[in-house]
């Protein structure tokens, strides 16, 4: 019975809706929706083909020279006016339906729900201009070129495209659910009290009450976010996504560290087995056992001493990325410096992306080879020379990154009027490299023994 009821509230309300009954705040809600066009971005983080030369470029077109060259100003416009406006709103128009109260019976004020939505209708139309208007369009001679870019402030190319996502999410899976939830309330407070709507229309009336209260207050709580990640340093922004970072990696290492482990224990069984055999073996016996193990068994001992030649690396590998991260005991004492341009961040960003792959490249062959069948040698030479690549370009990237980090880190301090001290992480950077260095000629001597199964 009551999901019969239910198919008959749904095509009423799918009737209401769609007809003139449904009343004019039903339909300006409605149209709330054709205010923000969604933009496209491809992989690279530009407008995708197709908008180029269209809306997006009039938008850009259509701007001032004094807006296009000042971005802060219209990201301030956004963080200190116009996203607080929609809060504001979005509370103002849940108290029109009186949904801020718990009255058993809501009655709505039309008449100021009216003005609310029409507000509504003019931010949703400001956020949109904005998003089209910072979207990044390949080509366009307008736009502030990434290699000179460091006086955008928020609006650095290399964080537009991520705040447009972020934007184009909020739209979707907040503004949007809302004001459908909203459009659903009012809808079944309209229908008739007579059967077969008077059972379900007060479950209803509560069960929409309670998604419109906490849809409001959680696109709340999104904008709160959004406006907070807008004003955060370029170098917390992309300290979230080294970040993203660290999880594979560590299950990497410690996959390699289990497969060690094994490796290590059957080795030792094995050699205890081998020493037991020998007692109760005849010299023949012993001759036909030493040629068909005496390959894995110089190569077992090197193996294991290569893995264990690799931990000083990757060790200095996870202190490095922890010294950029925050972590539970504290954040870096640096950042960037006010200069630095999106070019200048996408390099230091691509180092660190290339010196966390090699790193865990070298952690998965090293887990690759222990599982091995250590006797086929034709696999053992491209390995070697895969090794020894691996280390080259780990050398390179390390070098290469700690350098930009070095020319573009400055020392952060809250209080403007101390001046900055010695810029410490270069001096921590000096010890780093000392350490890599001992780190290497550890590895490589290791690998050498392992590649020519010379006696350690």
């Amino acid at each position: 019975m009551e999901s019969t009821i239910n198919r008959v509230v749904l095509l009423e309300l799918r009737h209401m809706a769609s007809s003139d009954s449904a009343g004019p705040i039903v339909k300006a809600l409605q149209s709330l929706v054709k205010k923000y066009d969604k933009v496209e971005l491809e992989e690279s983080g530009e407008v995708c083909d197709g908008f180029h030369d269209t809306w997006s470029c009039s938008r850009w077109e259509a701007l001032s020279t004094n807006v296009i060259n000042a971005p802060k100003d219209r990201l301030l416009h956004m963080q200190t006016c116009v996203l607080p406006s929609l809060q504001q709103q979005l509370a103002d128009l849940l108290e029109s339906q009186s949904l801020a109260d718990s009255p058993r019976d809501p009655k709505p004020n039309h008449l100021d729900a009216s003005e609310i939505i029409s507000q509504l209708g003019h931010t949703l139309d400001q956020i949109n201009n904005f998003a089209h208007s910072i979207a990044p369009i390949h080509g366009n001679p307008l736009e502030v070129n990434k290699n000179c870019d460091h006086d955008c402030g928020g609006l650095k190319k290399f964080r537009r495209g991520q705040l447009i996502t972020q934007i184009n999410w909020f739209m979707r899976d907040h503004i949007w659910t809302l004001l459908e939830f909203h459009v659903q309330f009012i809808l079944i407070r309209e229908l008739p009290d007579k059967r077969p709507f008077r059972d379900s229309k007060e479950y209803n009336l509560i069960n929409y009450k309670s998604k419109v209260t906490l849809a409001t207050a959680e696109s709340c709580r999104a904008i709160d976010e959004l406006i907070k990640w807008s004003k955060q340093s370029d170098f917390s922004v992309v300290q979230d996504n080294w970040q993203s970072y660290t999880m594979p990696f560590d299950e990497k290492l410690l996959d390699m560290l289990n497969v060690q482990l094994e490796m290590t224990n059957r080795s030792e069984t094995g050699r205890d087995a081998d020493v037991e055999g020998s007692d109760h073996e005849d010299d023949q016996s012993e001759t036909s056992v030493s040629i068909g193990s005496s390959e894995n068994t110089a190569k077992r001992p090197r193996l294991i001493h290569l893995v264990k030649s690799s931990m000083p690396l990757i060790k200095l590998f996870r202190i490095l990325r922890n010294k950029l991260l925050n972590t539970p005991t504290g954040k870096p004492p640096f950042t960037f410096g006010p200069s630095i341009t999106s070019a200048e961040i996408n390099s230091i960003d691509d180092e660190l992306e290339k010196l966390n792959h090699s790193t865990e490249n070298l952690v998965g062959m090293l887990a690759y080879l222990c599982r091995l069948d250590l006797s086929d040698m034709y696999n053992h030479k491209n390995n070697c020379k895969y090794l020894m690549m691996m280390r080259h370009e780990l050398d390179r990237y390390f070098g290469t990154l700690l350098t930009l980090l070095c020319i573009h880190l400055v020392p952060w301090t809250p209080h403007v009027n101390i001046p900055p001290s010695e810029n410490q992480f270069q001096t921590w950077a000096i010890l780093l490299k000392q350490q890599l260095w001992l780190a290497d000629q550890r590895f490589v001597s290791a690998l050498n023994s392992y590649i020519n199964l010379t006696p350690m």
